[in-house]
């Protein structure tokens, strides 16, 4: 059996569709972050490279990187009314 589909059992077992649907977007903006970050560059004077790639790579990390806060700060928000603090 494979991690992917391990991790997805644990998820439909243990939690519910909505929180489901944001961990796995979190999971997903993560990974892509990730995989992202080895495409960005910038010049001596920082700002975003003017390569093709680079320049693609650095303002698609931004921009999933500008995803993740909102969805983040939501699934905060709801793991906190299911759970308050005493989790």
């Amino acid at each position: 059996m494979n991690i992917f589909n391990i991790t997805m059992q644990y998820l439909k077992e243990r939690q519910k569709p909505s929180v489901r649907l944001l961990h796995i977007s979190i999971i997903v903006l993560v990974v892509s972050q990730i995989i992202v970050s080895n495409f960005m560059a910038f010049n001596n004077s920082g700002d975003v490279s003017s390569n093709t790639v680079e320049l693609y790579g650095s303002w698609l990390h931004i921009i999933t990187g500008i995803f993740l806060i909102p969805i983040a700060v939501l699934f905060l928000i709801v793991e906190l009314n299911r759970h308050s603090l005493k989790y």
